[in-house]
């Protein structure tokens, strides 16, 4: 990860940010400053869990060499595996919690179905089958034009390659034009798969906060009518999840393609990388215009959710480059302590919710304070539950060693 640790410690804000969505902590405050905290800014938070995904393993399938059958595949099957672990602990930890809401009574097959592959178990855990998902259409993506790759290479000589692009080098180095002719081909698969998130984006923004705009067309009404018997949200693996993921990869690809040597992209001298203040300025704007475009859409009446606006994508970006901008440590362990409060803060909702006598009440009639226990409680639930574990694992590597 280099000096980019600004990302793990953005990652555990982004988690504090969920709960807010899911505690409403300014509603006995201000209605309207709740909605621009919760449904607005806070709506930053999983975008940037996908675009680091996106930076660090969505990266890779681009970066694989055609030869190399099976390579890209392992690091999305390697990546699905990890994931699906954690949802099927999440899964099976919240079953008795949906138990007892009642979430499971009258289930269907395509009820499981639904619940499973896009909208979750629990209202948490879209982000899992989500991810998962747009991983896949991603992978599938990156496709493009590797067979092509893999046909060039392997056919040294072939006369027409040498014509497919740059016809003028007719001196140059065979090997030389070839490889040009790969990156080329390269990045118009990585272009064209750009065009592919970004429609899918814009279509699930219809069904989304411009749901209102798609219930005055008769024919798009009906199409998303059908498309929300098979899931509840176009906030899934199919329409948010891809473009976020593509913006870590093009991220991955800036920096890769303008590192000198062994140096971060991000530790170079101006004006070689982008400029902090500049990506702050930019930040500013694009936040201030979707602030404006959420409020804009809410007072109109036309959100079915609010998980997606136009300016989201441009805000995102210019707050990547923010963070990135300013050279950091890594940390693992905020980097895990993120992923144990996304999982267990809900549970711990449901616990401050249940709390008995008069504590119970004042922190359930005051929605700051009932965010701040539920931000307490998780955080020593979770640390406590990364202790463990990390005792639990590092005794089962002294016994493994010790039996050798």
């Amino acid at each position: 990860m280099g000096k980019q640790g600004g990302l793990d410690r953005y990652r555990l804000i982004a988690a504090f940010l969920v709960i807010a969505i899911h505690t409403s902590p300014l509603l006995s405050v201000n209605e309207n400053a709740d909605f621009f905290l919760t449904r607005i800014f806070a709506r930053m938070a999983v975008p940037l869990f996908l675009m680091i995904t996106g930076r660090y393993v969505a990266a890779k399938f681009w970066e694989n060499d055609p030869d190399e059958k099976g390579s890209s595949a392992a690091v999305l099957l390697s990546f699905l595996k990890k994931i699906a672990i954690l949802y099927g602990i999440s899964v099976v930890l919240y079953f008795p919690v949906g138990m007892y809401a009642g979430h499971y009574k009258q289930i269907t097959v395509t009820g499981i179905f639904r619940m499973l592959v896009f909208d979750g178990t629990f209202y948490h855990l879209w982000y899992f089958p989500a991810c998962m998902l747009g991983m896949v259409i991603v992978w599938g993506c990156s496709r493009i034009g590797k067979n092509h790759q893999r046909e060039i290479k392997n056919n040294e000589d072939r006369n027409d390659a040498n014509n497919v692009i740059f016809v003028s080098r007719n001196n140059a180095n065979r090997n030389d034009v070839k490889e040009e002719i790969l990156a080329q081909i390269s990045e118009v698969g990585f272009r064209i798969t750009f065009v592919i998130v970004i429609i899918l984006y814009i279509l699930g923004l219809l069904g989304d906060s411009y749901y209102g705009l798609t219930t005055q067309i008769p024919v798009l009404k009906t199409i998303y009518d059908g498309m929300f018997q098979v899931f509840s949200y176009t906030r899934n693996g199919i329409f948010l999840v891809p473009i976020f993921l593509m913006i870590g990869v093009w991220f991955a690809k800036v920096e890769r393609e303008n590192t000198v040597q062994n140096d971060s992209y991000w530790e170079m001298s101006e004006p070689k990388r982008w400029n902090r203040k500049h990506a702050g300025l930019g930040l500013l704007i694009s936040l201030v215009l979707m602030t404006v475009e959420g409020f804009a859409l809410h007072a109109a009446d036309w959100q079915r959710h609010d998980s997606m606006y136009v300016m989201l994508p441009i805000v995102m970006i210019f707050l990547y480059i923010w963070i990135c901008a300013k050279p950091q440590e890594p940390s693992k362990k905020l980097r895990s302590l993120s992923t144990w409060i996304y999982i267990l803060h809900p549970a711990v909702i449901v616990v401050v919710h249940a709390l008995p006598g008069s504590p119970g009440k004042e922190i359930a009639g005051n929605s700051l304070l009932n965010y701040v226990a539920v931000v307490i409680g998780t955080c020593i639930i979770s640390i406590f539950g990364m202790y463990v574990t990390h005792r639990i694992s590092h005794g089962f590597d002294l016994h493994v060693r010790r039996n050798k």
